[in-house]
């Protein structure tokens, strides 16, 4: 609420209401430098790929090769940097700082998706490795043709007006594979398998035992709360 409050809205919160009014901006000016410079690190701004491809016998290859190797790697990032990577990563980076956790999907049109943190659940095993994770999908309704503009999208509902609620559930089995289902009314209408999953569970800093990351404003929670009541009075 005193750093960025649209990160993650209180529940009922909707279009029509007003955030939280902040004292002092220096904490959100904070997180979002932060939040950049991690990000021009990850993705540097010289059209660079960040990523390159080897053999997977770990021999040096030919020249010939190598500049093949290159020209896919460049292919793909720009490929990838087509969507919308930097500015999901930029989104879960925030997240990361300020809540701790972030979970990012990888659709199948090459995009990505950050999913709130009221929006999912996951379990660990011991080692810290996601095993189970259930989160939410709002499809629009094909029975609503129209929408009412005075229907505003309510945070920390589960059912909004004019969607469908579709929960996905991916857990890990045994052999390495990943087990998805999606279900609405409490019927499964689609269920696959992942050789490799696409979803990305990220946690800033962990705890032995959590399911959850614990944030890097949460470390500093004290002085954010003093410069806000120092800048309120």
């Amino acid at each position: 609420a005193i750093t960025i409050p649209t990160l993650l809205p209180p529940q009922n919160f909707s279009g029509q209401d007003n955030t939280f009014q902040q004292y002092s901006s220096v904490q959100s000016r904070g997180i979002t430098s932060l939040a950049a410079k991690i990000l021009s690190v990850l993705i540097p701004l010289n059209d660079t790929p960040f990523f390159r491809f080897g053999l997977s016998n770990g021999r040096t290859p030919t020249l010939e090769i190598k500049e093949y190797l290159e020209r896919l790697s460049t292919q793909i990032y720009r490929k990838l940097l087509g969507e919308n990577m930097r500015e999901t990563i930029y989104l879960a980076l925030q997240h990361l700082i300020v809540l701790g956790d972030a979970l990012m999907v990888f659709d199948n049109d090459y995009s990505f998706r950050t999913i709130r943190l009221d929006q999912y659940v996951m379990r660990r095993n011991i080692q810290g490795h996601v095993q189970e994770i259930i989160y939410l999908e709002h499809i629009i309704s094909p029975n609503d043709t129209e929408i009412d503009s005075t229907d505003w999208y309510q945070a920390g509902e589960e059912s909004q007006v004019g969607y469908e609620t579709v929960y996905v559930r991916v857990t890990q089995e045994d052999d390495g594979r990943w087990y998805m289902c999606k279900e609405h009314d409490e019927e499964i209408f689609d269920e696959g398998y992942f050789e490799v999953s696409p979803f990305i569970s990220l946690r800033w800093s962990s705890i032995s035992g959590e399911d959850y990351g614990r944030s890097h404003v949460e470390d500093i929670y004290g002085d954010i709360a003093t410069l806000e009541s120092y800048s309120r009075a």
